[in-house]
């Protein structure tokens, strides 16, 4: 296990150079030259554009500015933001607790959601509760999540008055941008925990545990779920990457101060910088979150052996 772990991380090293690679072409795949584009609607002079492309550093080769860039990097200098000027690591410092809060309280009501209405609906197979479990998730799946997250407030903030509209802080300012990243993610996870569920409890053990006489609730505990949770654990590392997505959506929606409002107003306001910054954290937390994936295989399944 050690030595599987060991080269896994050695092999995120590429993976995170790609990443890196991608993330700083964004800047030249933009369409104009990047100096006129932070010009904006100003009458600037060449001598002024010159001026701001050596300050950003455009007037170089492009791998002595790829290697400048992914030495930076390493060094968790992300470079300044184009209009605030505040390092982008500390914009990132100050939003990165309210995205995570989100990103939390989502995943753990997806998780629990998911599991409990993928469990019950395969415990209680071709009812009616089996029915209203999957209406739900098919509901979940197809319903857009700027279109939900607008009904919840329409419903419980303007015409309940349950909740605050938008902002950040305290749980009651959570609760209805948790529920509308939670409920998404949870559709999809219930219905593979049925799946899963179901095939397991067709597996000849389980028969065998029948036939012995443990209770239902023990079988469940001791043989299905360890079994199935293979395929379920995969689904719930990329529905967390998923919940990283929505919230950009979701943050904009409730108008929270996290990582996804950040990452909209950088692109309204071409803050290239804090763009690029943005991506390549989300997208090395992506790597982090694979990466416990696949070492939670051996963890739940010690038959599973990593060659």
């Amino acid at each position: 296990m050690l030595q599987y772990i060991v080269r896994r991380l050695l092999l995120t090293i590429p993976t995170i150079f790609a990443i890196s690679l991608v993330v700083f072409l964004m800047l030249h795949a933009v369409p104009g030259d990047p100096a006129i584009i932070f010009a904006g609607d100003k009458n600037v002079t060449p001598e002024q554009l010159a001026f701001v492309r050596r300050d950003m550093g455009l007037d170089r080769p492009i791998a002595v500015q790829y290697l400048d860039y992914v030495t930076r990097i390493f060094r968790w200098n992300l470079g300044r933001s184009l209009y605030s000027r505040i390092p982008v690591t500390m914009e990132i410092g100050n939003r990165i607790s309210s995205s995570a809060e989100l990103a939390a309280a989502a995943f753990a009501l997806a998780v629990t959601l998911g599991i409990v209405l993928g469990v019950i609906s395969a415990l209680w197979r071709s009812t009616w509760i089996d029915v209203a479990a999957m209406s739900f998730a098919i509901t979940g799946v197809s319903m857009p999540i700027f279109w939900l997250a607008q009904m919840l407030i329409f419903v419980f903030a303007i015409h309940l008055g349950w909740f605050p509209v938008t902002g950040d802080g305290g749980l009651s300012r959570l609760f209805l941008p948790a529920l509308a990243l939670g409920l998404i993610s949870s559709a999809t996870l219930a219905r593979l925990v049925r799946s899963s569920v179901l095939e397991v409890l067709a597996l000849p053990y389980v028969t065998t545990a029948r036939s012995k006489g443990l209770a239902e609730m023990k079988i469940l505990a001791r043989h299905v779920m360890k079994n199935a949770f293979i395929p379920i654990i995969t689904v719930m590392g990329l529905q967390f990457g998923t919940l990283l997505s929505g919230a950009v959506i979701t943050e904009t929606v409730f108008a929270r101060p996290g990582m996804g409002k950040l990452l909209i107003d950088a692109i309204l306001i071409k803050d290239f910088p804090v763009i690029q910054a943005v991506v390549l954290f989300v997208s090395l937390i992506y790597v982090l979150v694979n990466l416990l994936v696949d070492i939670s295989y051996g963890l739940l399944d010690p038959r599973i052996r990593f060659d």
